[in-house]
């Protein structure tokens, strides 16, 4: 199974995206292996947008297509990809993946997939969008500023959040050192969740450059 942890955090005038997960998945007859669960999508050596999922393996890949070719498409028009027009690459995401899982339900399918997209601006300005097994998506950004999803969100992810204290202000070192201690602790009392091994990704402006 899958724990992934996406965060809001302050990052010089502006704000900045942090996204890390553990990597454990589970196959057939309960056998464990490792995989990447966080994909970033890159336009001309920019990073537009961070994807992440949990769920079947073959439909998170389908939402992480979905997700790379329509962003993609944004950021040929505006590089980075503003704040608004995020907005509605993430609504267009919503739709590919509602008329997805519909066919999937007239076949007495149900989806398993979770999947988080996240994106800055240029001015600095954060988004975070998460999308359920239905396949409609909610913006988290304003509030809470945090996304998780998978199997340790039950057993433990949000609540650890809340004791050591979360608001966007904490600082990268601060936040990365979160991240680390509810993945590690949340893996000892789910087995379904490994530890954290460093796979996370920080998304921030960079002026000379644009968004890193």
């Amino acid at each position: 199974m899958t724990l992934i942890l996406a965060f809001k955090l302050t990052h010089g005038d502006g704000e900045a995206v942090l996204v890390a997960s553990d990597s454990k998945a589970t196959a057939a007859f309960g056998i464990a292996y490792d995989v990447k669960k966080i994909r970033p999508i890159r336009f001309k050596g920019s990073t537009v947008g961070i994807v992440s999922g949990a769920g079947d393996s073959a439909l998170v890949k389908a939402g992480f297509k979905l997700a790379d070719d329509i962003l993609l498409r944004y950021a040929e028009k505006e590089c980075p990809v503003s704040q608004e027009s995020f907005a509605k690459a993430a609504e267009e995401v919503q739709s590919g993946l509602l008329a997805k899982f519909s066919q999937l339900r007239s076949l007495n399918l149900e989806p398993d997939f979770r999947m988080i997209l996240c994106g800055l601006d240029l001015s600095g300005k954060a988004s975070i969008y998460t999308y359920d097994s239905r396949g409609f998506c909610e913006p988290v950004h304003e509030n809470p500023g945090y996304a998780i999803i998978g199997s340790g969100f039950v057993t433990g992810g949000v609540l650890l959040l809340k004791l050591l204290g979360y608001t966007p202000d904490v600082g990268v070192e601060g936040l990365a050192l979160m991240n680390t201690f509810i993945l590690d602790n949340v893996s000892e009392v789910d087995t379904a969740v490994g530890p954290f091994v460093g796979e996370s990704y920080l998304m921030r402006i960079e002026h000379d450059h644009g968004t890193r």
